[in-house]
């Protein structure tokens, strides 16, 4: 395989990629049109791309009768591969995953982390080095890290400054950390907006521009997606653990909504109320 392309001709080439992996199968003539440029662009990067070991090409080559044939594009999912880590209450894992988001192995916590985060972190980067080494992929073909996380985080400095559900109050600096052991990028953020963006870019409401998606999980948490008329879009989530309801007499969403409404018919509001919530996910 030829080498990855390099700046400044990786942007399209950037583009042409996010393109296909959101609607794989999609011709060349296709992507053009959705991104606003010219078939000429989009035929030399998605070349590259081929090139490359990125894409390839599926659909009927070969039309017996009138008609061209048609030929579409699709990742290839051994020409590249990611890390996904996932951290909160309930679950706690690493997964190598292709480009076609084929999971190739995982690492699943036996127990739930405890009091110091960046121990808990710096392990869980270090299983992700563990399974990658026993992949035996090309070094240079990882991509990134993605981490969605019960937390409160700051996305442009890769910070998670508190997690409360795991008993976390010290800062941790986990872009930094991924880039000292594994030299990639790291995506972060909750789990809330990390399921409305796979939803959005991936999932049955990809063709959708404005989504608001509802999660119950131990609590009670949102996603939004605003999309503008030029394409540009707004996102953010917020897991609302103490929001109140609107009714008369205003109650605690966490109350009537998610884990915390059935723990509290099971056990009684005053057993669970004594707990944390790492004991109430526990």
């Amino acid at each position: 395989m030829r080498p990855l392309p390099t700046e400044p001709a990786m942007r399209t080439h950037n583009l042409v990629l996010a393109e296909v992996a959101r609607a794989s199968g999609s011709s060349r003539s296709d992507v053009a049109k959705r991104l606003g440029v010219n078939l000429a662009t989009v035929s030399r990067a998605s070349r590259d791309l081929i090139d490359c070991g990125l894409l390839e090409e599926t659909g009927n080559k070969e039309v017996k009768g009138p008609g061209r044939p048609f030929i579409g594009l699709t990742l290839r999912g051994a020409g590249g591969y990611i890390i996904g880590i996932g951290v909160n209450a309930f679950r706690q894992s690493v997964t190598l995953a292709s480009l076609r988001n084929e999971k190739l192995a995982e690492w699943i916590a036996p127990e739930p982390p405890g009091k110091d985060g960046a121990a808990f972190l710096e392990t869980c980067i270090e299983k992700a080095k563990e399974l990658i080494d026993a992949s035996d992929l090309p070094p240079d073909r990882l991509f990134g890290v993605g981490l969605a996380i019960a937390a409160e985080i700051n996305r442009a400095s890769g910070i998670i400054t508190d997690a409360p559900t795991f008993g976390w109050s010290d800062k941790v600096n986990i872009r930094q950390m991924v880039s000292e052991r594994l030299q990639v990028p790291l995506a972060i953020e909750t789990p809330s907006l990390a399921i409305t963006q796979a939803e959005a870019e991936y999932g049955s409401l990809k063709d959708i521009r404005n989504i608001v998606t509802l999660h119950c999980s131990l609590g009670f948490g949102m996603g939004v997606r605003r999309s503008g008329e030029t394409g540009g879009s707004v996102d953010f989530g917020r897991v609302l653990t103490r929001a109140q309801s609107s009714t008369p007499e205003p109650e605690l969403l966490d109350g009537l909504c998610g884990g915390l409404s059935v723990l509290n018919v099971i056990e009684g509001v005053e057993q669970i109320a004594i707990l944390s919530d790492l004991e109430r996910a526990r």
